[in-house]
């Protein structure tokens, strides 16, 4: 059905697997192809991964190309700890930026450069010589192992996209872009809600809230005293945000929309507070926001437009992200669905060129090695030529060989002098090693006081207000003089706060691992992640581990 070099879009969502391909005629982008496919487990039980695997392969095998042995895919990012940050420079020739994107991004994310991949799109001004780059950060070694796993499943990874800026390409492709005026891209998604505002054409602001319509899943799971699926079918079948002209009759009914009216509501708090954050940072003058548009699988829900447009007094809309590509009556069932399939149309687009913002999260040598297959075929000719115009000087240089030898023999005596300052030069050189050994002690004492600044302060940025801190210390390598883990004590209102608090730690770039050590309060029977919770009133006591490395597995012992 596809070419072989038409680039499958992959997105591996947390709740839902989606496949698409887009070609390109002349000025036309049409839909190739689609498929998805609802995981039924979302608990990391044994097996899961290749559990997974199979599912990822059932969706490809009706998008790719069979004859292809890699095929090649422009996927989505699926990792936890991701930055998208939009830093203003005074400048904008591109290879100054080049040269200092590295310092900015350390300066500004507080991470090693070792373990981050990041990559940056330029936004020149017209009227200056200033610009505005987009950073997109993660880490590294949880870009690998998604490389690693989608290349078992015989996937070539040309592109490891970032949801938000696939939700960006989407909204910049399909509608006309309001001059002088701020959209807020809204995308709810399972784990995840994304927050983009578009001004001009151009990413102003981001952000990446840790709620989504998983939270509304486990909300209905716990007080319905039901299980997950069944949950998650009830907020399908029967949910809908309830307003006082639409309250239902029957009381079942009533109670579920009830559920999800109350953790939308929480939900669009976190937002509003991330709205009124952007417009106390913008240097722009006028900060009112025109429209909300609003995608990803939560946007479903019945009554969700209005909601928005009375809670923030905006004007909102879904958005339409098939609204500029051709679709034929085999693709008409998507039209129901289309603001879920925003950010995996937005891979597509970037798969064939079509992506207004191009951030791709592949490691170096990986980018490096594509661009080597793509000049492959001309490596050949180009390397005979070479060798051919490198000869001409090797012979002539031969001819002067021995004339050359014959001079260096009577330079020989002379060299014989320099050998008497041998041992003075051996002195320099064991001073020298001694004052880098001298060095080396002062680096690590001034890394250790950073990282205690860099843990404060990243701790009194993500710590909520309703989790309060008792104690914090320091656990050290003696040997290698290097912090293994900090260790801190507090208290939380309740197993759902101090689990939200444990995911905000996740995300963490400076921490590896995150160990909830202990926890001391009133339990369900379920416990923490249950069906059942404390009662509001009961402080849950709890000491977290964030560890710098991760922690060995223990070794059985010998029975």
């Amino acid at each position: 059905m596809f070419k072989s070099f038409t680039p499958i879009a992959l997105d591996t969502g947390s709740r839902v697997i989606k496949a698409l391909a887009l070609e390109k005629h002349g000025s036309e982008v049409k839909l190739l192809g689609f498929s998805s496919f609802e995981k039924k487990e979302i608990k990391n039980i044994p097996g899961k991964a290749e559990q997974d695997k199979r599912d990822i392969l059932d969706v490809l095998s009706k998008v790719q190309n069979k004859d292809a042995k890699f095929h090649p895919a422009v996927c989505l990012f699926t990792g936890k700890s991701t930055i998208l940050k939009i830093l203003n420079l005074a400048f904008s020739d591109s290879a100054k930026i080049e040269k200092i994107m590295k310092y900015e991004v350390m300066h500004h994310i507080h991470s090693p450069d070792k373990e981050m991949i990041y990559d940056y799109h330029i936004y020149n001004d017209a009227e200056s010589d200033a610009s505005s780059v987009i950073v997109g950060v993660a880490r590294k070694d949880q870009v690998e192992k998604q490389i690693e796993e989608l290349k078992e499943i015989n996937l070539d990874v040309v592109s490891m996209g970032m949801s938000a800026v696939a939700l960006f390409n989407t909204y910049k492709f399909n509608y006309d872009i309001l001059k002088d005026q701020t959209t807020a891209l809204i995308d709810i998604g399972a784990e995840f809600t994304n927050i983009v505002l578009e001004r001009n054409g151009r990413i102003l602001f981001s952000r990446t809230l840790t709620k989504g319509g998983e939270t509304i899943t486990r909300t209905l799971q716990r007080d319905l005293k039901t299980n997950f699926e069944q949950a998650e079918e009830i907020k399908r079948e029967q949910g809908y945000i309830v307003f006082p002209d639409t309250a239902h009759k029957d009381e079942k009914k009533a109670k579920t929309a009830g559920i999800i009216t109350e953790v939308m509501r929480e939900i669009m708090n976190e937002i509003d507070h991330t709205l009124r954050f952007f417009k106390s940072e913008t240097k722009i003058k006028d900060k009112k926001i025109k429209k909300v548009v609003l995608s990803g699988g939560t946007a479903l829900l019945p009554g969700i437009e209005r909601f928005f447009a009375e809670e923030l007094g905006k004007e909102a809309e879904l958005m339409d992200p098939f609204r500029k590509i051709k679709t034929d009556k085999e693709f008409e069932y998507l039209k129901v669905v289309a603001p879920s399939l925003s950010i995996p149309i937005g891979l597509g687009l970037n798969a064939i060129g079509e992506a207004d913002v191009k951030i791709n999260l592949l490691p170096a040598k990986l980018k490096l090695t594509r661009e080597i297959k793509k000049k492959y075929k001309w490596l050949i000719p180009s390397g005979i030529l070479l060798a051919l115009i490198l000869l001409v000087p090797v012979l002539s240089r031969t001819l002067d060989y021995h004339s050359l030898r014959s001079r260096l023999e009577n330079i020989r005596p002379e060299l014989a002098n320099y050998e008497k300052y041998v041992p003075e030069i051996r002195k320099i050189k064991s001073e020298n090693e001694n004052i880098k050994k001298n060095i080396n002690v002062f680096k690590n004492a001034v890394l250790k006081n950073k990282f205690y600044l860099d843990v404060l302060s990243y701790l009194s940025k993500s710590m909520p207000g309703n989790i309060h801190l008792k104690k914090l210390s320091v656990k050290m390598d003696r040997k290698k003089e290097k912090p293994l883990a900090v260790l801190i004590e507090g208290f939380a209102p309740s197993y759902q706060d101090l689990e939200d608090y444990v995911a905000v730690l996740e995300t963490s770039i400076i921490f590896k691992e995150i160990q909830l050590l202990s926890t001391k309060g009133k339990l369900g029977k379920a416990g923490i992640g249950g069906q059942f919770a404390p009662a509001a009133k009961d402080n849950i006591n709890f000491a977290i581990s964030m560890n710098t490395e991760k922690s060995k597995p223990r070794k059985k012992r010998n029975e």
